[in-house]
């Protein structure tokens, strides 16, 4: 039974999942205004990435759990999310296949969403029963194999035509989508006594917002009409609403619970927390790799700058991944193991590794290293340096100074990083170093997880981070580490 305290702890929870998932939606909005078509990939992405995250989480999970209709639906978004990934590269407008009109990509869709549903209808008749995970991963490859072959060789209907719009196949086929999708909420309200209310709720307001995404499709005539903004913004909640139910609330807490004798919960959230990254970083990669051959061949400067988004935007997406996972390591308590390390390579190491982008904005970074300055630390402490100096170029003007340096007292490092930047008021110096908080400057990306990272870091250290004006303008944020870690 949940105690008020738990209660109070899952309302701030959701409000926290709500508010990124607005700004998310707000942020994919303002792009479709700017360029649909960057809309469009980012939107696809996030959902490919969630798609790509279920799989991973429950084919990982598939020993410990005896829930075939979630295994089974997780199985199937892995085939899902890989459709919809060569939807988004034969986009119309992406040019990454040359010959194909945009039918080619709405037929990509089209597959997909019958792929979805399908699935979700036939789920809850492997509620009760066990399923072979090979098998069933070995069935839906081929599916997904003939379908693309289908769709590639002109053997699938035709789903969209130049200057007519949408084909009765395809505008017949999301009505039939949806009403395949009716039929998986009718499954699952009859068998809704073998779900945990939650878990019911999520997939139940999931497959709603899906019918409303695929009827939303039914309206458009160009494939850059607000009426697919509409859909697209239904098919990022549904996916998130699935994620929700299958990873958070269905995977991590019934072993939270279910190893909460034999087995360290936050070393499970561990466990959990290094697949999850680990896989989601490995289906960047190709993403990354995609967008990065792509730009270098592309002559046209506009799609150029549009690849280069996307580049920059899945560079960021793998940033928040790493972010969150050493937030979330330092949160669930694990302790740290420190070694005797030199300050002095740790700090002209991380100088190193940012120097491209001191470059590209003309800062000088003076660091001065004079002599062996030892301290047991633990190797997450670059995070530390890496950070605040990446903050410094970031904030700082064009051809400004960053200025390093290492004092001592009886125990402690004092290690001060200077910068010329626009500085920080008072009412803000504490506040930065919460999640979420940052400052605002035109042109700065971040997400406001950096310097509580750092925070975080510096108090697992037993230290201390904060930040003064710099005299000369601009800030001054002074890290103070112990030169060794006493026992308790």
């Amino acid at each position: 039974m949940e105690t008020n305290v738990q209660k109070s702890n899952l309302k701030s929870s959701l409000l926290i999942k709500i508010i990124i998932l607005v700004i998310i939606i707000f942020g994919l909005y303002i792009s479709s205004l700017y360029n649909y078509l960057l809309f469009h990939s980012l939107a696809e992405f996030f959902c490919i990435i969630v798609a790509f995250a279920i799989f991973v989480v429950v084919w990982n999970s598939r020993k410990f759990t005896d829930n075939n209709y979630l295994l089974f639906i997780g199985i199937a978004y892995l085939f899902v999310g890989s459709i919809d990934f060569v939807h988004t590269l034969t986009y119309k407008g992406m040019n990454i296949f040359a010959g194909f009109t945009a039918n080619i990509s709405i037929q990509f869709w089209i597959a997909a969403r019958y792929l979805e549903a399908t699935t979700l209808l036939i789920a809850p008749l492997f509620i009760l029963r066990k399923i072979r995970p090979k098998v069933i991963l070995f069935i839906y490859f081929l599916i997904t194999s003939g379908l693309l072959i289908a769709i590639f060789f002109g053997i699938f209907p035709n789903s969209y035509i130049e200057g007519s719009g949408i084909t009765i196949f395809k505008e017949i086929s999301e009505y039939i989508i949806s009403i395949i999708l009716i039929g998986s909420i009718y499954l699952l309200y009859k068998n809704k006594d073998e779900f945990n209310t939650r878990i019911y709720k999520l997939i139940i307001a999931s497959i709603i917002l899906t019918i409303f995404s695929e009827l939303a499709f039914t309206f458009y005539i160009n494939t850059y009409d607000f009426s697919n903004i509409v859909g697209y913004i239904f098919k990022i909640i549904s996916f998130y609403l699935i994620y929700e139910a299958v990873i958070v609330t269905s995977l991590m807490e019934p072993y939270l619970a279910l190893f909460k004798k034999s087995i360290d919960s936050n070393k499970l959230k561990d466990i959990f927390i290094d697949i999850v990254t680990h896989d989601l970083i490995n289906f960047a990669g190709p993403a990354k790799y995609l967008a990065k051959t792509s730009f270098d061949s592309e002559k046209n400067p506009e799609q150029k700058n549009r690849l280069k988004i996307i580049y920059e935007a899945n560079n960021q997406i793998v940033d928040m991944v790493c972010n969150a996972r050493i937030l979330a390591q330092l949160e669930s308590g694990r302790k740290l193991i420190f070694e005797r390390t030199n300050l002095s390579d740790i700090i002209t190491s991380s100088i190193k590794n940012i120097s491209y982008l001191a470059k590209k904005k003309k800062v000088k970074i003076i660091f001065s290293k004079k002599e062996k300055i030892f301290a047991d630390v633990n190797r997450l402490i670059n995070n530390v340096f890496s950070n605040i100096i990446n903050n410094a170029i970031k904030y700082g003007p064009k051809g400004s100074k960053i200025n390093i340096k290492i004092t001592s007292d009886k125990n402690n490092w004092k290690v001060s990083i200077a910068d010329n930047g626009i500085g920080v008021p008072d009412k803000h110096k504490k506040n930065i170093f919460k999640r979420f908080q940052r400052l605002d400057k035109e042109g700065v990306k971040g997400r406001g997880l950096g310097l509580a990272i750092v925070d975080k870091i510096v108090n697992a250290h037993n230290g201390k981070v904060w930040v003064e004006d710099n005299l000369k303008g601009g800030s001054i944020f002074l890290v103070k580490i112990p030169k060794t870690q006493r026992k308790t």
